[in-house]
């Protein structure tokens, strides 16, 4: 049977690679040691083509590195959204290649940067204030669900831009330990900013891969 379906794997990675704006993310999955009689984790990439609705899985012996990245998207042109994984770096100067972040990846970090304090902080928390003004662009974005993407451009340069520039100037002033679970959210979110931005500039594009 799958002798079979692999032309049909091939097309469908073909069409998914061939489009101009794709997410991609690896998860972990349990992988079986025959030899050692027990599960190890590794990791299963997934790939998406928004504008299709295309999805393919890309399984190399529960590889998470570099190689593997670089063997997946080596012809890929158009814009390319993934969390803030170290691999994807090598793709910030390739020619055709448009980095786009993930605001659920920096929404997750103050999540649980405000998880890890005691109930009666949390109120009034750095961590919160983070979370509110993730919280504030996520509302507006299910807001846009039904318009046009030239509409969805438009509104998120009066709505989505000011206030990503507030925690953006917010982040940066914060008085935080940097090695704080709420240190490293800030950092993430301050590396991650031109890429988190770039969503700015074309109504097509989804503020996450979620």
């Amino acid at each position: 049977s799958s002798d079979l379906l692999r032309p049909l794997y091939y097309r469908l990675k073909e069409l998914v690679l061939n489009s101009d704006y794709i997410q991609v993310d690896e998860s972990t999955i349990p992988i079986v040691r025959e030899e050692k009689h027990k599960t190890v984790k590794g990791y299963i990439w997934m790939v998406r083509s928004v504008m299709q609705d295309l999805v393919f899985f890309h399984y190399d012996h529960g590889s998470r590195s570099q190689k593997t990245a670089l063997e997946l998207l080596k012809d890929f042109k158009g814009a390319l959204q993934t969390d803030g994984y170290e691999v994807y770096a090598m793709y910030e100067n390739k020619k055709g290649v448009l980095p786009l972040g993930c605001w659920a990846h920096a929404r997750r970090k103050f999540h649980e940067a405000l998880k890890s304090m005691p109930t009666e902080e949390q109120a009034n928390s750095l961590s919160q204030k983070g979370l509110a003004y993730c919280d504030q662009i996520f509302a507006l974005e299910r807001s846009y669900e039904q318009l046009t993407p030239q509409e969805r451009h438009t509104l998120r340069t009066q709505q989505n831009k000011p206030i990503a520039d507030a925690f953006f100037k917010w982040a940066s002033e914060a008085p935080v330990l940097p090695k704080s679970i709420l240190g490293k959210a800030i950092h993430y979110a301050m590396e991650q900013k031109p890429y988190l931005e770039t969503y700015y500039n074309d109504g097509r594009l989804e503020i996450s891969n979620n």
